[in-house]
C-alpha cells in the first residue's frame, strides 16, 4: 500500500487459508483510505459476450478514474476470491471460460486504455463505449488456493504408503507459495 500511496502502481496477490484475514486487510484498507480503495468479488465474474452482469467491466462501476488523493494515488482495486477464477471453468461447448476471463483481466492490469462496451440498462439507453485508464491503477488479488495448497502437501509428504512413506502427512500452507506454484494454479 505504501508504494501505492507513492503514486507507484503495482499488482500483488495475497494467498491463505480461509479465515486468514485476506478479507479483513482489504476492509481495513477500505476503511482507511475509502475513496481509492474497490473492494470486488469476483468469484462469479463472466466473460464478456457470456450470461450475467458480472463482467470485467463491472469491477469499474463506481471508481473515481482518476480519483486524486494527495495529488497522485489513483484507485486500487482489491479482487477477492480470485483463487476460484485461475482454475479451469469449462463450457458445454468445451471452451476454458476461465482462460478467457484470465485474458480479459490481463489486458486491465497491464495498464493502460481499455474500452469496454455498456449495455443498456433499459430499452431507451444505447449502447455506449466507456475508455478505462488502468495505467495508474493497482490491483491486488486475493484467494485461498486451497486445492493447490492440498497439492503442495500431498507432493511434499511424499509416498503415502509402502517403505517410502512418511509417518507424517504435511498439513496445507505449511510453506509459501512461490511464483511457479501460481503459474501452475492457472
Amino acid at each position: 500500500m505504501y508504494q501505492h500511496l507513492q503514486g507507484h502502481r503495482f499488482v500483488g496477490l495475497l494467498a491463505g487459508p480461509t479465515g486468514s484475514g485476506k478479507s479483513f486487510i482489504a476492509e481495513s484498507l477500505k476503511a482507511t483510505f475509502p475513496d481509492i480503495v474497490y473492494i470486488r468479488d469476483v468469484s462469479n465474474l463472466t466473460c464478456d459476450g457470456w450470461k450475467g452482469d458480472k463482467k470485467v467491466s463491472s469491477l469499474f462501476r463506481e471508481v473515481h478514474n482518476p480519483y486524486s488523493y494527495n495529488g497522485k494515488v489513483y484507485p486500487l482495486i482489491f479482487l477477492d476470491e480470485c483463487d476460484k477464477l485461475f482454475s479451469p471453468h469449462v463450457s458445454s461447448a468445451g471452451e476454458n471460460v476461465s482462460e478467457s476471463i484470465q485474458s480479459e483481466l490481463l489486458t486491465v492490469i497491464h495498464g493502460g486504455e481499455v474500452e469496454f462496451i455498456e449495455k443498456p440498462r433499459d430499452c431507451m439507453d444505447r449502447e455506449r463505449t466507456v475508455v478505462v485508464d488502468t495505467s495508474h491503477m493497482s490491483f491486488l488479488f486475493a484467494g485461498a488456493f486451497e486445492r493447490k495448497a492440498r497439492q503442495i502437501a500431498d507432493k511434499e509428504s511424499g509416498a503415502s504408503m509402502g517403505f517410502g512413506a512418511s509417518l507424517v502427512k504435511l498439513q496445507s500452507y505449511n510453506r509459501d507459495l512461490k511464483m511457479e506454484d501460481v503459474r501452475e494454479a492457472g
